[in-house]
């Protein structure tokens, strides 16, 4: 598995790539902290709507981060660890 793609907020307004990142198999980070309170909550409707149609998982790794990860998809020790150093992930 690669690494897991960070979805930046200019490109949170577009949920276009991260979605498509995450059907192709890859995992997603999207950081909603800074980001306007209506705009979150779509977000996280569409992210929790995404990963259940895909048999995925979202997981709160932080505060007001979130990591959505495919079926049968892990992300590996060493990605969560560069994902902590960014302030992207709590164990």
């Amino acid at each position: 598995m690669g690494e897991v793609y960070r979805a930046v907020d200019r490109r949170l307004g577009r949920p276009v790539a991260f979605r498509d990142r995450l059907k192709a198999g890859q995992p997603v980070i999207i950081n909603l902290q800074g980001i306007d309170n209506d705009l979150k909550r779509r977000l996280i409707d569409f992210s929790s709507g995404l990963t259940y149609a895909i048999s995925g998982t979202m997981s709160r790794v932080s505060d007001q981060v979130f990591l959505l990860t495919p079926s049968n998809t892990e992300v590996s020790e060493e990605e969560k660890e560069r994902l902590q150093a960014r302030g992207l992930y709590r164990p």
